[in-house]
């Protein structure tokens, strides 16, 4: 494990320990001091009628009631598995407002029934006085703002959303903490099961998930992450630091494209690029009209050694072109010569098409507001301009995003700088340009719409909706049923509630050391859940008692 793997895994859990300490404390006290006997018998009768098949009796043993509780959990962990699989191809087939309409329905339910539930609760057993109209109109905004902070937060602090998320894993870990204790402990343990397997297994549910939000194209899914943001100067492991050079990184003002006399314009930038001494070249000649001009004008200056020009001499210029394979839209930028479209660009690939109003998914680190080339009309080089002694393929010269998208070979100066793709995550590429020295100036990024943006070091890091990019995000299951423990444990005794959660951050701050070393989303649950359980029978079966016969019959050393 490296130094970088070890901070960042420091950092992570620095940041996400805070509000899981916080849910489980809330959960604990939740249940603990807003339920009385006649409340936990009420609703352990009504958890049982409504998601439990086998019911075990009074006079059952403990082997066959363990088993029974086995077979509920099991139920139980099906049916959230098909549910996760219905969540999976509603979202890989871009239902996103039956979806996202499901989920709001789901969140107005749970924080306006079951946070009502709660409330009226407390109310009871503390007699706390207030009218009819007074307890309706705090739960319905109490609803209402919880609804749009979670799945709207536009405009809305980051702190004000989080609240809220918190608010949902109490107020349901409250209601599942009426389980009875055998149903409780089972089900949190096939959970535990279910979660390993969903994740990591190739057809597992949750892995499908985690790969599809990866893409570039992907909407967003609020409801389901809480984010929790890293400090400034956190490096992500596998992620190259960004560039020194700040003024070079900063000054990505916009290019601009003119036409006169039929002639494409020259595009000048801002910022010098690696190629750009024969990109300037290259632009200013004339652009062909049509494909059959392309293929009658190269091999009369490519292909044929002619005027003095030998085979062995054209060879060792072939030899000597170096390409690299790059999107259609930094080519653009640079006015590279296209050989070919990239033969690895499916046709399922270059007909994605960003969904509308959606927010653009960008890099780790900043990304300026600015893109290097908005709406320009000058097609990429082609080899008669070049000189080159490839015959190129005809570019669009007005591509749609997804054309933009699509990577294209192209032709990179033999003495000019080059242009090298990084890989972040799974599905997410950025482009480092150097110079012909081979030191490092900028890091480019397309988007989803086919524009490109460099990255900066401003301190002004955030989304357009105040998000920041340097984060972790774990799910807000894991939240809950953190919590249904902890509230399970708590109402055994201080001490079970205690242990549970110094292991389940425990537990935690290990899943995240394994999640900076191997760069992939990984399940939270299993290591704490287990050693959740298993410290819960410790502490309760062995621990306890012990310490309870030594204050009874103490011995003195």
């Amino acid at each position: 494990m490296s130094i970088s793997e070890l901070l960042y895994s420091s950092s992570s859990f620095h940041a996400i320990v805070k509000p899981v300490t916080l849910t489980m404390t809330l959960a604990a006290l939740a249940v603990i001091f807003i339920n009385d006997e006649q409340t936990i018998a009420q609703g352990e009768q009504q958890l049982a009628e409504a998601y439990t098949v086998w019911t075990p009796s009074d006079s059952d043993g403990t082997g066959k009631t363990l088993a029974l509780s086995l077979a509920n959990g099991l139920v139980m962990v099906c049916v959230i598995g098909l549910m996760t699989f219905g969540i999976v191809l509603l979202y890989k087939f871009r239902c996103m407002k039956c979806l996202i309409g499901y989920m709001i329905f789901s969140s107005a339910t749970l924080l306006g029934l079951l946070g009502g539930q709660l409330f009226d609760t407390a109310i009871e057993i503390y007699k706390i006085p207030i009218d009819n109209f007074s307890f309706f109109f705090s739960v319905y905004n109490f609803c209402i703002v919880g609804v749009l902070a979670i799945f709207w937060s536009v405009g809305i602090p980051t702190y004000i959303t989080q609240g809220y998320l918190i608010c949902t894993s109490v107020i349901l870990a409250w209601q599942l903490a009426h389980f009875d204790e055998y149903t409780s402990w089972t089900l949190l343990f096939m959970l535990a099961i279910y979660d390993l397997c969903a994740v990591l297994t190739p057809c597992g549910p949750l892995k499908a998930l985690v790969n599809l939000m990866s893409q570039d194209d992907s909407p967003e899914m609020p409801g389901l992450l809480y984010e929790a943001e890293l400090p400034p100067e956190t490096q992500r492991p596998g992620v190259p630091a960004r560039s020194s050079n700040r003024n070079n990184s900063r000054s990505t003002s916009r290019q601009n494209s003119t036409q006169s006399n039929g002639a494409t314009g020259t595009n000048n930038a801002t910022t010098t690029s690696a190629p750009s001494a024969e990109a300037s070249s290259v632009a200013a000649s004339p652009s062909t009209d049509t494909a059959s001009e392309v293929s009658s004008s190269v091999p009369a200056t490519t292909t044929t050694a002619t005027n003095g020009t030998s085979t062995a001499a054209m060879a060792n210029m072939q030899e000597e072109q170096v390409t690299t394979t790059i999107p259609l839209a930094l080519a653009r930028v640079y006015n590279l010569p296209v050989i070919s479209w990239a033969a690895s660009t499916t046709t399922a690939a270059s007909a994605a098409v960003s969904t509308p109003g959606s927010r653009s998914r960008r890099g780790d680190a900043g990304v300026s507001t600015s893109p290097l080339l908005e709406e320009s009309t000058s097609p990429p080089a082609t080899a008669a301009t070049a000189g080159a002694s490839t015959t190129l393929v005809r570019m669009p010269e007005h591509p749609t995003p997804a054309e933009l998208k699509r990577d294209v070979v192209v032709r990179l100066p033999r003495n000019g700088g080059r242009i090298e793709t990084i890989t972040r995550g799974r599905h997410k590429r950025v482009y480092l340009e150097k110079d012909k020295h081979g030191n490092p100036k900028r890091t480019l990024y397309v988007d989803r719409e086919g524009k490109v943006f460099a990255e900066s070091e401003d301190d002004d890091d955030d989304d357009e909706d105040g998000k920041s990019r340097n984060s972790i995000r774990l799910g807000l299951g894991d939240f809950i049923f953190y919590s249904v423990l902890v509230g399970k444990a708590a109402m055994y005794s201080f001490t079970t509630f205690a242990a549970c959660m110094l292991v389940i951050l425990a537990g935690l701050g290990g899943t995240l050391v394994l999640l900076s070393v191997y760069h992939q989303a990984l399940p939270a649950l299993p290591i704490s859940i287990f050693l959740a359980i298993i410290f819960y029978l410790m502490t309760r079966m062995v621990i306890e008692p012990w310490v309870e016969g030594v204050l009874q019959n103490p011995y003195y050393v």
